[in-house]
């Protein structure tokens, strides 16, 4: 009896083992400037560095992203193509991870939030979600007075040389 319980317990402790899911490699994801001022027509460019820790076992594999706005605007992942396909422990890289430019008709706002979201993992074909770190773009009005446009001023003068011309027939009658 003593050793079927033995055996059983042996039995339970190794499925036990076995079912611990592994630990996956860490990399950390950082945006340099994470909170941007952006014009509306304008583009606003992020750069990051990306790091594997060195007590990684192996290999960390940056398979993809994505990247969800909020703003008016549009995203350009390109950047991301420059980031080596994977890293070594303890290795890093840095440069420019992706752009938003701003629709035209953006309106001044006290931010306009993002998150950016790496994929990879152990294998070249994991996409689990490695390290998403927000951003933030506020953007500016415009720092300039607006210029009357010139059909405005001569309808103006033409309204000024009537009145004029209409007080000076009158003077003279």
């Amino acid at each position: 009896m003593l050793k079927k319980i033995i055996c059983s317990l042996s039995i339970l402790t190794l499925g036990a083992m076995l079912s611990v899911p592994a630990m996956a490699d860490t990399i950390t994801l950082t945006l340099l400037n994470p909170t941007q001022t952006g014009v509306a027509g304008g583009t606003v460019s992020f750069d990051a560095t990306v790091s594997a820790a060195s007590a990684n076992g192996d290999k960390v594999y940056l398979n993809g992203d994505t990247i969800s706005f909020t703003g008016p605007g549009t995203t350009d992942d390109s950047g991301f193509l420059s980031f080596p396909f994977f890293l070594n422990p303890g290795a890093s890289y840095t440069g420019t991870l992706f752009t938003v430019t701003l629709a035209g008709n953006a309106a001044p706002s006290a931010g306009y939030a993002g998150v950016f979201a790496l994929q990879g993992g152990a294998g070249p074909e994991d996409a689990n979600t490695v390290s998403s770190p927000g951003f933030t773009i506020v953007v500016k009005g415009a720092t300039t007075s607006p210029v009357p446009e010139p059909s405005s001023l001569v309808l103006l003068g033409t309204g000024l040389a009537g009145v004029v011309t209409t007080l000076k027939s009158r003077r003279r009658s």
